[in-house]
Formats: structure tokens, C-alpha cells, sequence
């Protein structure tokens, strides 16, 4: 008999914090076709593999509701859940399906036949989505006042977990270390106290403000295109307007922002998943981002967009806003180790699109316009024309023309060089 270690699954439970509102609920499937390219040298062989699919919230709930197989030999698959979080001597933690503990992945379990290497499969996943928009302004009209001395009380031995440092969130490096006393001791000075009696809500609001001047959404031709360290984020400055600045895409600056916040005490965890739009009634796939979360005592777990690499972007987005676009996670992370193996699969995204879908307003249904994937845009998008969609338009504008003339200065430099 295997015998499978149950973890205890009490600390982090699904459930939306009062003072946040979900609203503008969509329900739509959603059409996802993967290319996988076997990596190993071994043939003639079946090889499990296992692919993360979501991650169930407050806001966000999804199903599989379909897989076919376009191309190669799939013998069986099946759906199972894990917290990808933990593992164990190689394995991930199985938890159990159905359970309400906030990092329960969806992981579907596949068992293909490898005749060669680099031979390529094609699926296909249908998913059942039903996701809201939402707002955190009233955490902004009446700001909870829980500092991290309450987080700890609430957290008890958790505390620990969402606060340590991790392989990406290396805040223990000595270069980590200096940008974080640099950030706590402004932040003290500001409100003449110690960090841990100051409301984590004004600490986080403090951070926010300090992407907004420090960081900057790039994809310059050396940009990585993978995950590092945020000792090695800390260590890769752009100039922008005569001014230094880390730089990178939504996956490093949601690093920056976890590793600095854990760093000054506050418990902080990763969300990475899919976005979607309904601008003009056409719901849209716009890609794949990244996000945060943040413990705020009294109120709880509070999900919030940390890619605001501008002064503006942190004037309109509030801590607990995900109301400029729709956010599907696939992964929650609050532990992160070296990769331990060399994945047997390489995963690429060949199309992608949302089919069938309908708003919900006011307990009614109706029919909205369906979108396929057109391109993708890693900062906040738009959703209906009100005052701050208007405001994020601009946004977008100054952003596309500065990375415009950012790149051309490059080509410059290239060429002269």
C-alpha cells in the first residue's frame, strides 16, 4: 500500500475579505491549444508529464471541460491536484480534490508515448471559466489599521512560511538587504515609528510607490525572458529619463515587489496566470501575467496588480483592485526552489480563444462578443470607459511611444558602439 502524506490544510482557505466586491461576472469557455516538445534522448517509451492548469479563488473558477489529442500518441490522462508548493523526495504534495486550501493546483496528468526525440504533441483543453472583476477602494476609504505585529498574532506559525526567503526571493543577499534598509528606513523616518507598528496597508501603499519611481516594464533585446533571482533583478539597471532603474516584465517586478515586501516583515505570495478583456463588449485572451497578494490583518489575503512602473499606474490602482482586467491564476506560489530536473517537456502556447460567453448583471445573462488571441500587453489594460479606464488609455499611450523611442536610443547606441 502507498501511503500519501495529507498536508494540514488549515492556514490558507479560500474566502473573500469582506471589504472587497466582486462584480462584472463573466462566464465564458475558453479554447487552449498546447505544443509539447519532448526533451529527453530516451524513445520508445511512455512519459508522465504533468501540466498546471488553474488555481480556484474567490474570483476566478474554472473547470476542464474537454481535452483532444491533435497530434502524437496520448495513452491516458487525468486530472489530479497537488500543492506545487511542496516537494517531497521529488514529488510534489498531493491534496486533497475539492478541498478549499488556497494553493490547490489542478495539475493534468498525461502519459505519452515517445517514439523520438524532440517529437512534438498537439493538444487541445477546453476550460469552463467563471471569473469577476474586483474592488478594493473601500480598503482605501476606510484603511485597516492591522501592522505586522497583528499579522503575526493572526498567522501564528504561517507567519513564518509567507515571510521566509525563497530561491527567487533571496531578500537574505547582502544586495537585497541594502535596498530594503534603504526603503524601511525612509518609510520610518516618514511616519516616526518603527516598521512593524506602522498598518501593512500604508507599507504596501509605500512599496507600490516606490515601483512606480524605481522599476520599468521593459523588453529591451537583452531583457530575460526567463525567472531570476531578485538579487540579480536588483543588479540590472536601465537609464529612463536620467534616472537608474531595475527593469524587466510582470514576472520580475511581482519578484521585486514579494522579496522586498517579505523583507520588511509583510507576509506576500505570487499569483501567475491568464488575463482576459471585455473592452466594447468583445472578451479577449490578452495573454499571460503575473500578480501579487498581500496578508492584511483584520481583513485577510489580498490579491493587487504590482506592475505600476509609473507614477500613474499607482494613482489609479488601489490594493485590491483587479478590476482592469480579468485575472485567471494558474499558479499560486508562496514557496519557490531551484528547478530540481530538466522539465520532459517543452510547453508552447499555438492558439488560443474564447468562445461562448455571457455577462452576468444583476442576477441576468446575456450574450457578449468572442475574442481570439490577438497580442499580448503586460500592464493594465482597460475594461468599461470610466474615469480611471480613461486615465489608463493614457497610459498606454505614453508607455507604447516611450518604449518606442527607449528602443530606438538602444539601436543607436548599438550602432555607434
Amino acid at each position: 500500500m502507498i501511503t500519501i502524506h495529507i498536508p494540514q490544510i488549515t492556514g490558507y482557505i479560500v474566502r473573500k475579505p469582506k471589504p472587497l466586491r466582486a462584480y462584472a461576472a463573466r462566464s465564458f469557455s475558453f479554447r487552449l491549444e498546447l505544443l509539447l516538445i519532448y526533451n529527453g534522448s530516451e524513445a520508445g517509451k511512455t512519459v508522465t508529464f504533468g501540466q498546471p492548469i488553474y488555481v480556484n479563488n474567490f474570483w476566478s473558477q474554472v473547470s476542464l471541460d474537454g481535452l483532444k489529442v491533435i497530434e502524437g500518441d496520448m495513452k491516458e490522462f487525468y486530472l489530479d491536484t497537488y500543492d506545487l508548493n511542496v516537494l517531497r523526495d521529488g514529488f510534489y504534495e498531493h491534496v486533497p480534490r475539492g478541498s478549499t486550501y488556497g494553493f490547490t493546483h489542478y495539475v493534468l496528468l498525461m502519459s505519452l508515448a515517445v517514439s523520438r526525440p524532440r517529437e512534438e504533441f498537439i493538444i487541445e483543453m477546453k476550460l469552463k471559466v467563471q471569473v469577476s472583476r474586483v474592488d478594493g477602494s473601500l480598503l482605501s476609504s476606510n484603511v485597516p489599521n492591522g501592522t505586522i505585529l497583528d499579522a503575526r498574532k493572526e498567522l501564528h506559525e504561517d507567519y513564518d512560511k509567507y515571510t521566509a526567503p525563497t530561491f527567487y526571493w533571496d531578500y537574505d543577499n547582502p544586495l537585497v538587504q541594502e535596498v530594503i534598509s534603504s526603503i524601511r528606513t525612509r518609510i520610518e523616518n516618514k511616519y516616526a515609528r518603527p516598521i512593524d507598528h506602522i498598518p501593512i496597508w500604508s507599507l504596501v501603499r509605500e512599496l507600490m510607490n516606490w515601483l512606480s519611481y524605481n522599476t520599468y516594464y521593459s523588453d529591451r533585446f537583452d531583457y530575460p525572458y526567463f525567472r531570476l533571482k531578485v538579487s540579480k533583478l536588483l543588479n540590472r539597471t536601465i537609464e529612463v529619463d536620467g534616472r537608474r532603474k531595475y527593469y524587466g516584465v510582470c514576472r520580475h517586478i511581482v519578484d521585486i515587489f514579494v522579496a522586498l515586501a517579505r523583507g520588511l516583515g509583510i507576509p506576500a505570495n505570487r499569483y501567475e496566470g491568464m488575463v482576459f478583456n471585455d473592452f466594447s463588449g468583445e472578451v479577449t485572451f490578452l495573454g499571460f501575467h503575473a500578480w501579487a497578494e498581500v496578508y492584511l490583518p483584520h481583513v485577510g489575503w489580498v490579491p493587487l496588480e504590482v506592475t505600476i512602473t509609473h507614477p500613474f499606474d499607482r494613482d489609479v490602482v488601489d490594493i485590491g483592485d483587479l478590476e482592469y482586467m480579468y485575472y485567471v491564476p494558474l499558479v499560486h506560489e508562496y514557496n519557490n526552489c531551484k528547478p530540481p530536473f530538466l522539465s520532459p517537456f517543452l510547453v508552447l502556447v499555438t492558439s488560443a480563444s474564447v468562445i461562448n460567453a455571457t455577462l452576468k448583471e444583476g442576477g441576468n445573462e446575456r450574450g457578449v462578443k468572442e475574442g481570439d488571441l490577438s497580442m499580448v500587453i503586460h500592464v493594465p489594460t482597460l475594461g468599461s470607459l470610466s474615469i480611471k479606464d480613461f486615465l489608463l488609455m493614457a497610459l498606454l499611450s505614453v508607455l507604447i511611444i516611450d518604449d518606442l523611442y527607449l528602443h530606438r536610443r538602444l539601436s543607436r547606441e548599438r550602432s555607434s558602439g
